[in-house]
């Protein structure tokens, strides 16, 4: 399965928005991200909204899968 490219949005510290990249690892309380530049961002779950990029489609989901 592939990895989802994510882009944060609507987070409640609004310094996270804008984040983008691939989703690596899925941990209980966060996720990792992946970004275009090679760093790893820690994103809080329940702290976003995410906009999930699959094929042609862009979802806007609050816990992407």
């Amino acid at each position: 399965m592939a990895l989802p490219l994510v882009e944060t949005t609507k987070c409640l510290n609004p310094y996270m928005n804008g984040i983008r990249g691939l989703i690596v690892e899925k941990r209980r309380n966060s996720f990792l991200i992946l970004t275009q530049n090679g760093a790893i961002k820690v994103v809080p779950r329940n702290q976003c909204w995410f906009y999930v990029y699959r094929g042609n489609c862009i979802k806007l989901e609050r816990e992407p899968s």
